[in-house]
């Protein structure tokens, strides 16, 4: 691992009881201590199996994340922009 590794969202139910909730807390440490960008949600009474209500926060997570690692997107080139 090193600080130039690719950027990591991490995104892990607290209710998984397929997956422990420590081994995402391990990997995004190991990114943070090598300096590397790593973001980690935890979906509140979440298992490893989820639903529809979850899906919308794990979007909105995922949306975030590339928001902050590549801006908000402006008009596309060669496009007009519409008032």
């Amino acid at each position: 691992m090193t600080a130039s590794a690719a950027p990591l969202l991490a995104v892990h139910g607290t209710a998984d009881d397929a997956v422990p909730i420590i081994q995402s807390e391990t990997l995004v440490t190991t990114y943070w201590h090598a300096g590397a960008d790593a973001d980690f949600r935890w979906l509140d009474d979440v298992g490893h199996v989820y639903g529809l209500r979850t899906r919308e926060a794990m979007i909105t997570a995922e949306i975030d994340f590339l928001r902050t690692q590549f801006g908000a997107p402006g008009p596309r080139a060669g496009s007009a922009e519409r008032n």
